[in-house]
Formats: C-alpha cells, sequence, structure tokens
C-alpha cells in the first residue's frame, strides 16, 4: 500500500467535484483542515460555501461538452502545477420506476454521473501517469451495489461508472496511481431531500409499493443506521491518502470501501445471493463447455 504524505513543503493538491455541498464541501474542509490544498468545483462557484474559503474556485458543469470539461481539467493542473487526489463526487439522484422516468432524466443522469466524470477524468490520467503518483477517488454509492426499486435509474449509473473507474485501477496500477471507490450508505446531509424532490406523482400511484427516499431515509433514521457525515468524510481522506485507520486497512486488489452499517450488510447480503445464484446454476453453467474432441479439433484448425 501506498501512501501520498503531507509536509508544510508538499501539500497535497485535491480537486473535488460538486463541493457546494453534501459530502464534496465536508471533505473539502476535512482535506483542508489537514493542511492540504484544495480546488473546489461546483456548477455555480457563487453557491460554494465561505467555510472553505481557501480553496481554490473553478465552475464545473458535468453535463457540458468533453471539450469543455477537458479545459476545465487544465485549468485546474494550472492552478498548483498538478492534481494529487481527483475525487468525482458530483451526482445527481433520479428517483422513479423505470416506466416512469423520462429517456430525456435518464440520458441526462447518466451524463452527470457516468459521462461527464469519466471525461473529467480521462482528461487528468495522462497528468497522473506522468507524476506516477496519485489517487482517483469516486465517490458512488450503496447503489452501485444493489439496484432499488423505484431508483434504478440512478443505481445503475453508479455501478456503471464504478465498473469504468475498476478496469481504470488495473491500467494505472504500473504506474502507481490508485483508482479508490467509495460506497456510502445513509449518510446525513441535503442530498436525499433533493433527490426526493423529484419524485414523479405517476409513479407512487402506480406502484404503492416502492417506497419513496423519504420513506428510506426515515427507515435509516428509525433503525440507527443512518452514518454522520464528519466521520465519513475523515474516513474518505484516509482512504485517499493512505493514512489513519481506512489507510492502514486499505490493501492492494480491495480498492473498493463500503462506508456506513446499512451499506455493511447491503454488501454482505449482495455478495451471499451471488453465490447462492451461481450454486442454484452451477451444473447448467458448466453444461455447455466444449467436449476434449471439440476442443482439440478447434486447436487444430487455429494452427
Amino acid at each position: 500500500m501506498s501512501t501520498t504524505t503531507t509536509t508544510a513543503s508538499t501539500p497535497r493538491v485535491w480537486l473535488i467535484t460538486g463541493a457546494n455541498s453534501g459530502i464534496g464541501l465536508a471533505l473539502a474542509r476535512c482535506a483542508l483542515d489537514h493542511g492540504d490544498r484544495v480546488i473546489a468545483t461546483a456548477r455555480d462557484v457563487k453557491k460554494i460555501p465561505a467555510s472553505i474559503s481557501e480553496a481554490k474556485l473553478i465552475k464545473l458543469n458535468l453535463n457540458a461538452s468533453d471539450e469543455d470539461i477537458r479545459l476545465v481539467a487544465a485549468d485546474a493542473l494550472k492552478i498548483y502545477g498538478r492534481v494529487d487526489i481527483l475525487v468525482n463526487n458530483a451526482g445527481a439522484g433520479l428517483p422513479g420506476t423505470i416506466e416512469h422516468v423520462s429517456d430525456a432524466a435518464l440520458k441526462e443522469n447518466f451524463q452527470t454521473n457516468v459521462f461527464g466524470p469519466l471525461s473529467l477524468t480521462r482528461a487528468l490520467v495522462p497528468a497522473f501517469r506522468e507524476q506516477k503518483s496519485g489517487a482517483i477517488v469516486t465517490i458512488s454509492s450503496q447503489g452501485g451495489l444493489l439496484s432499488w426499486p423505484g431508483f434504478s435509474a440512478y443505481c445503475s449509473s453508479k455501478v456503471s461508472l464504478e465498473f469504468f473507474m475498476e478496469g481504470l485501477g488495473q491500467e494505472l496500477a504500473p504506474f502507481g496511481v490508485k483508482s479508490l471507490i467509495i460506497e456510502p450508505g445513509l449518510i446525513m446531509t441535503d442530498w436525499w431531500t433533493k433527490a426526493a424532490a423529484v419524485q414523479t406523482k405517476a409513479a407512487n400511484e402506480v406502484y404503492p409499493h416502492i417506497p419513496g427516499l423519504e420513506a428510506t431515509l426515515e427507515w435509516g433514521v428509525g433503525t440507527g443506521l443512518v452514518s454522520d457525515v464528519k466521520l465519513a468524510v475523515e474516513r474518505m481522506f484516509e482512504f485517499a491518502t493512505g493514512t489513519g485507520e481506512a489507510g492502514k486497512a486499505r490493501t492492494d486488489g480491495f480498492d473498493r470501501l463500503p462506508l456506513g452499517k446499512d451499506c455493511a450488510g447491503i454488501f454482505k447480503g449482495r455478495v451471499e445471493h451471488l453465490q447462492k445464484n451461481l450454486e442454484v446454476y452451477l451444473p447448467i453453467t458448466n453444461s455447455i463447455n466444449l467436449t476434449e474432441e471439440q476442443l482439440a479439433d478447434l486447436k487444430k484448425a487455429r494452427v
């Protein structure tokens, strides 16, 4: 496990998207408190609170063109000459059943949650390769582990980005660059209220058995399965920098950090379900291989 250390003369440089609220804002404050430098982005930099006034601010709209996003990456690199830790945090929720989510909303959500972050990451990859260090951190969700009814559009965007970043980690490993995925569960921020606000009335009427996001949050509060944002971002900081408790636990090949007791339960349940799924169908799964004679003929044909 490698670490990125900070000294008085060489603080780490963070580029954090969506730093105007929620996890992004809290993580930016955490990094600054640790003596690091932060470049904070938002669609409207005027909405970035004064609580991170030390940060450098850049306007970033993940729904902009690839070229515009590449220009933002170039501007970010000019500020301190490098980026040590990129945090793909900005994203948007999209509640609604598959039947009721509009094509336009679905495409916009994937642009914000998948293609925009990918454009920014790809623009910065050459710099990471050349400096042969650093970390690309993706703030995903427990929705990247399990698709929820009534929220599958959002969940599918998260798992899509996770798989891109998982592959990127293998591609960049020889260069000393980490690609880390963080999957938070229920964390007390304003994200839930904003996402629940776009719940469609039609979906609620046709699918009354599917709980809305507010009900999910109420369940979390009732069961005590809600996490503190300050503790969460401290663990994220440790995981990203390879320091502290989470940093010490970070192991090569295990670059996905679930956060929160609720997420731990979902993670374990998903693994157990997939294992049982395989066991149910294993005889069928293993029934379609070529015979030894067919394989021998295939090898001869390829000579």
